[in-house]
């Protein structure tokens, strides 16, 4: 079975949209706090993982979650190539700008990065920061003309269940090198993303507190 033991990354690409808008959020390498559905998004990815390699029949998946599962397996195997399960990228370059991505595809010089989403609340494949992280980092160790990034979104509530979009390389390369500046800065920028900032929970950032209170979150 895949282990859902992993290193906790400071500038995780699955936390980049926060860590992008306030690099100060990732001064203090605080772990983000766990949703309370988390535990059933591991299970969902992890069944999905072994599936895809081999090591669980799609057929001995718990009925509940066989159907989103089949599409994204589907998906992923509709598209040939070797493909990568849960697979750690890591820079090169920037330290501790690592994570792991669900799947990624590679073929002919064309990469493409997959996320399996289990929530409802829809998420769109272009402009999405965690896909160009994963992707910007898998630049650094293949040689790679075309970047595909994949949502898949089954219990989506609105729109394609599956969006994929294509990020030119000057994208994914320009979101390198803002990477590397949120990585040296320290400024702070308020926004929607103080919601599950892991310094406003822990009581540590008066600025992202006083904005809560102005949304009306607290």
């Amino acid at each position: 079975m895949i282990s859902t033991a992993r290193e906790h990354a400071r500038l995780s690409p699955s936390s980049s949209e926060r860590w992008l808008a306030c690099p100060h959020s990732a001064q203090l390498d605080l772990p983000q706090s766990a949703h309370p559905t988390a535990a059933v998004g591991n299970l969902i990815h992890e069944l999905a993982g072994n599936v895809l390699l081999g090591r669980t029949a799609l057929d001995d998946v718990p009925e509940k979650h066989r159907d989103g599962i089949a599409m994204y397996v589907e998906h992923v195997q509709g598209n040939g190539g070797d493909y990568l399960v849960e697979h750690k990228w890591e820079s090169m370059t920037i330290p501790e700008f690592f994570g792991y991505a669900d799947c990624t595809v590679i073929k002919d010089n064309k990469c493409a990065v997959y996320d399996l989403k289990t929530g409802k609340w829809n998420v769109e494949a272009e402009g999405n920061t965690q896909l160009l992280s994963y992707l910007a980092i898998a630049d650094e160790h293949h040689d790679i003309d075309e970047f595909y990034g994949v949502i898949v979104q089954p219990k989506a509530y609105k729109g394609d269940k599956v969006k994929v979009h294509e990020f030119p390389a000057d994208e994914v390369r320009a979101h390198r090198e803002k990477v590397e500046v949120a990585a040296r800065s320290s400024y702070k920028g308020t926004g929607d993303h103080c919601r599950f900032c892991p310094l406003r929970i822990a009581k540590q950032c008066q600025e992202g507190a006083d904005y809560a209170r102005e949304m009306g979150w607290q």
